[in-house]
């Protein structure tokens, strides 16, 4: 999961040189590709909550991407109009590259003391 969460914002980077719309929607797609992960992520939160709270705590999951989503289109939004459309996605991928990046080393870290922490059994 860490190496698709650090690349996925990779091929938006390339679009600061304005590529021709068919590689724009290659790299685009390829980006998308690369969320794959998400899906795995969204599985493992759910089985981490108890069923007790499972529905407060999608919701609160929920309520908080939608936040930061909103929260990037504004930011996004901003940089397109002072700068450009470019460098406001390669700025996205450049932003999503290295929050991916610090998530997957701090999930390698957690992995990495939940083994020791087993004696060196890997987690089930």
């Amino acid at each position: 999961l860490g190496p698709l969460a650090a690349t996925a914002g990779l091929p938006l980077l390339a679009c600061a040189g304005t590529p021709a719309v068919t590689v724009t929607c290659l790299l685009w797609a390829l980006s998308g590709a690369l969320t794959a992960y998400q899906v795995q992520v969204v599985a493992e939160f759910v089985g981490a909550i108890s069923p007790g709270i499972r529905g407060q705590g999608i919701g609160l999951a929920s309520a908080g991407l939608l936040a930061a989503q909103g929260i990037g289109l504004l930011a996004g939004g901003a940089v397109a109009q002072t700068g450009s459309p470019a460098i406001a996605i390669a700025g996205a991928g450049g932003v999503a590259t290295i929050l991916g990046s610090a998530l997957a080393l701090a999930r390698r870290s957690d992995n990495r003391a939940t083994r020791e922490r087993l004696g060196g059994v890997p987690p089930a």
